[in-house]
This record gives structure tokens, sequence and C-alpha cells, in this order.
């Protein structure tokens, strides 16, 4: 073995207990930077060494880019060395370790009789458990049932209203024999710039406490108020609806995304395309070649990153800056506000983003004209596509030159 797994340096530290933790339900409850993602692969590469085991990976709506998950337990793969003792292919999404035998399934939960086919799973993962039912939960729930062998429910979320029933189910009852409970923030995770998002929950404070005590203190929120956008969800995007172009917001260390928009009886389609952190230029020109963007398609794109725009567009994509200017996006966002919009249901960054994008509030909670800037990467990508087109149509209703 290339890699000595009781190393605490591998990991970071908070979550070492749950490596060796048997309880039969696990419910863990984080926010972005903690990279919960990265511990739960970690784990379960770990879990692929022991013989016998089964992991069916689950998530509730088939996702564009189908293996984000999966990508990541490959990469956790080869960055522990351990290529040479895994099988894995892609079309199916599948991983085997051939030390053990042991293997990784992909599925998801659009219909969930379609698991009743997997055969002897003992360990589950049910990412973004939020979205799902507690039929769905207990469907999954059913399929562990195999004697003489250690069982595990793992789900994974973002921080949910105190009224959630994964909170009043499941949470309020951490004590309990069979459940552990565990959340953690960015301040749980080693390997980010702390200093910097230090400065970012400092700015959350000022705009938003309730969201502040929520992803700083971790202190369950209270419902949302003074959401910006409203939405209708849509199955798909119709076929007679008229693509118009993208919107695409990226940086770094933040969820580099991308939507499709599209025209259809005086409404708005937003479709999701793509969402990874971590992306170089390369990477995006990558996704591009090999996902059949088509070169003479607009992309309209953070006018803050000319650098990305100019190597994009020289490398034969239509990519262009979005225009903005000082309170640009306080009238942007008027202008989107005044459109009709449906969201794919399969967007479910985005629809979770709309959800909790609010406007900030002062000291005496008054809402002001600015968002808080927090769930503001699949709104801003969507109002830079928008507002590219839509906003040259609006010049009286709304004062926006």
């Amino acid at each position: 073995m290339k890699v000595d797994f009781s190393n605490r340096e591998l990991y970071n530290y908070k979550y070492i207990p749950l490596l060796r933790n048997k309880k039969r339900y696990i419910f863990l409850m984080w926010w972005g930077w903690s990279w919960k993602s990265k511990f739960q692969a970690q784990k379960e590469v770990i879990k692929s060494f022991i013989k016998g085991n089964r992991l069916i990976w689950v998530r509730k709506v088939k996702d564009t880019l189908k293996d984000s998950v999966y990508s990541e337990i490959v990469w956790q793969i080869e960055e522990w060395g351990l290529k040479d003792y895994f099988h894995i292919t892609t079309s199916p999404m599948y991983i085997q370790n051939k030390l053990t035998w042991s293997d990784m399934l992909f599925r998801w939960l659009d219909d969930v009789e379609k698991l009743k086919s997997v055969k002897s799973p003992t360990r589950i993962w049910l990412e973004e458990a939020t979205e799902t039912t507690k039929k769905d939960f207990d469907q999954l729930d059913i399929r562990l049932r195999w004697e003489n062998k250690e069982l595990q429910l793992t789900c994974t979320y973002n921080p949910v209203s105190n009224k959630h029933r994964l909170i009043t189910d499941f949470w309020n009852y951490w004590n309990q024999k069979d459940i552990e409970c565990f959340h953690s923030t960015y301040k749980d995770n080693r390997f980010v710039w702390q200093e910097q998002y230090d400065k970012v929950m400092a700015r959350l404070k000022e705009q938003d406490i309730n969201m502040y005590n929520i992803y700083a203190l971790w202190i369950p929120w209270k419902a949302v108020e003074w959401l910006i956008y409203s939405y209708e969800s849509i199955i798909e995007v119709p076929k007679e609806a008229k693509f118009l172009w993208y919107g695409l917001d990226f940086w770094y260390n933040h969820p580099w995304v991308m939507v499709g928009v599209y025209e259809w009886n005086d409404w708005v389609v937003i479709d999701e395309v793509f969402h990874k952190s971590w992306m170089t230029n390369n990477d995006i020109i990558k996704f591009f070649d090999n996902h059949n963007i088509n070169q003479e398609d607009e992309i309209i794109s953070d006018s803050a990153r000319p650098e990305a725009i100019e190597e994009i567009y020289r490398w034969g994509y239509n990519c262009k800056p979005c225009s903005k200017w000082k309170d640009s996006v306080i009238n942007w966002i008027q202008v989107v506000k005044s459109m009709k919009l449906y969201i794919t249901k399969k967007s479910w960054n985005t629809m979770k983003d709309f959800d909790n994008y609010v406007y900030a509030k002062d000291k005496e909670w008054n809402p002001l004209e600015t968002p808080v800037k927090m769930y503001d990467d699949w709104p801003d990508a969507v109002r830079y596509a928008i507002t590219y087109f839509f906003g040259k149509k609006i010049t009286f209703d709304i004062e926006i030159w």
C-alpha cells in the first residue's frame, strides 16, 4: 500500500472520528469550504479496502455533469496513488477495488424503484439529502438489510431550517444509539485560506446576521426572508424554446457555473450546464471541447475576469464580458425581477441559490437594495445572460441607463 490511512495529516482533524463511526445513520450538515464531499470521498475509498462493501451514491435528480462526486472519488484515488488498485469505468460510472472486490455504484432517485435492481448494498451515501422526500429515504433505508454486515446510510447536506424534516426527525435525536449527527463550517477545514474566508464572514455579519449565524456560528436558521427572485420549475427545456446564449460566472476557489438561457412564450427558461470548483481556464476550455459547446454561441461572462475571457476567446469560443458599472447590480436585478422565470428541475444548484438569494438588511432588519454576497454564483450567471439581451428591451419601465 502507498497510503497509511492512520496518518492524521491526510484529513481535516474534526472529521477523523467519523472514519470509525459504526452507527447506521450518519447526518452530516455542513456548509461550503468545509470540504464535505472530499472527506466523504476519502472515507468511501478507505471502506472499499474492506471485503464485501458495496456503496451506492445517490442524488435526487440526475445532474448535467453526471460524475461530480464520481470525479471526486476518482481524484482522491489518484491523489493517494492508489489507481493501480482500482478498476474504474466512466460509462457506466463504476469503481471497484481489485483487492477486495468491494465496489461503488452511482444512481439517481428520478425513479426510486430502479434501486431495487442493485443487490447487496452495505453503504449508501445520499448527497443533498434535503432534496429528497421521506418516501425516498425510507426506500433507501430498506435496501440496507443484510445480516452480519456493517450497514451505514450517510446523508450530507447544507444547513436547513430548524423546521425541516431532517432536523425534526433525526437531528433532534442526535444522541440515539443508531444516529450520529455532525456539523462543520469552514473553520474546521485546515486546508483552506482561513483569513480570506474570515473576511467573507465579517462582511456577511454586516449584511445579514441570520445567515452569519448559520454559516459562521452554526446556529440553525429562521425561515428565509426577503428573497430577491421568484421562479417556477419546469421538467425540461421545451422543444419550442429558442436558445439565446450562456451565462458564465467563474472564479478559481468558487464554483465555476454556466447556464443556458432560452426564450419561450414570453418566459425565460434557465437550464444548468455546469458546476464545479477549482477550475483553471484550460479546464474550462477542455469542458467546452468535450461537451460540444458551439463556438458561435455567445457566452456572457463576468467582466471582472478580462484575462480569462480573452484566453477563452482566443481559443475560438465567443466569450464576451457582461455590462457593469456603479450600482449596475441593483439595476440589473430589477431587470431580471421583471422577467417570468422557469428553471429546469435538473438545475438543482441554481434553484438552491435562488431559494437563498436575499437582500441585505440594515441594523433595524430593514431590507436594503443590495443582495447578500452569498448564494450568488448562479444568480450572477443568470443575470449576466438575461440582461445581455432582455435589458435592451426595457428602457422605459425600469430606469437602467
